[in-house]
């Protein structure tokens, strides 16, 4: 990569202190967040830094004044998230560079940054799975995981539709099957309804008929319209039918 200097975007003020080794108790508090979410801590005080050249190339970060790229990105490489999301978004513009932004943005969203989730996501859709980029869609993976534990609904979305395609995560029709079912008992109506689907589609369904009228239920209340419609459209459906074992319920788009 081109080493030219850069100037990091401000941030506001409780950003900056969270971050700053001049607050420990603050840094120590948001480290032990981000723990008790199954992020990785990485780098969240600048003592933490093994040489005087990474600490002062962090205080210049955390501070907005101005550094190389090759300094924010060795931040990075030790696993500051914040040096990581800097890095990450410049090389989002550059579509030759989308592996190393991939990486970058891992980096940041394993910590727990919400910011990275949005772009991270972007970036698996268009993910070649290769054998050299299994590594890093793996841990990508990880991190959108940790993120949609959390609730955020642009991790979980991104998970399920790629579950859903098979690509570009490895075993994703079996991950498919296990994340829709722990979304819709944990009360996601997207995934309510597509369990409601799948079980609709099962020569058991007869003996699972409440189970599916639960998930329907359940995704009525949505504020998605769409969801809402199907979920209505297929629940008086069910209602009127037996579940015979070769009956099949119709898709999401009718």
């Amino acid at each position: 990569m081109a080493r030219t200097d850069i100037t990091p975007p401000r941030f506001s003020t409780v950003m900056v202190l969270s971050v700053l080794l001049a607050l420990p108790t603050v840094g120590d508090a948001y480290a032990a967040a981000r723990k008790k979410k199954g992020f990785i801590t990485g780098i969240t005080r600048t003592d933490q830094l093994p040489t005087r050249e990474l600490r002062d190339a962090r205080k210049r970060m955390v501070t907005n004044r101005r550094l190389s790229y090759r300094q924010m990105q060795a931040l990075a490489d030790r696993g500051d998230s914040l040096a990581a999301l800097l890095i990450a978004k410049q090389l989002y513009a550059k579509p030759q560079l989308s592996n190393d932004a991939l990486h970058y943005f891992t980096i940041a969203a394993s910590a727990g940054r919400s910011g990275a989730v949005k772009p991270l996501v972007a970036l698996v859709r268009r993910s070649d799975p290769t054998d050299a980029n299994r590594k890093r869609l793996a841990a990508a993976e990880a991190a959108l995981q940790a993120h949609a534990a959390r609730g955020d609904d642009a991790a979980f979305e991104g998970l399920i539709s790629a579950y859903r395609a098979g690509t570009p995560f490895e075993n994703s029709a079996s991950k498919y099957a296990e994340f829709r079912a722990k979304a819709a008992d944990g009360g996601n109506a997207t995934a309510a309804l597509e369990e409601a689907i799948s079980l609709m589609s099962q020569d058991n369904a007869p003996t699972r008929k409440k189970d599916i009228e639960a998930y329907l239920l359940f995704a009525e209340r949505s504020d998605d319209l769409k969801t809402q419609s199907v979920a209505g459209a297929l629940r008086r459906k069910l209602a009127a039918s037996d579940l015979s074992a070769n009956q099949k319920p119709g898709g999401v788009d009718e």
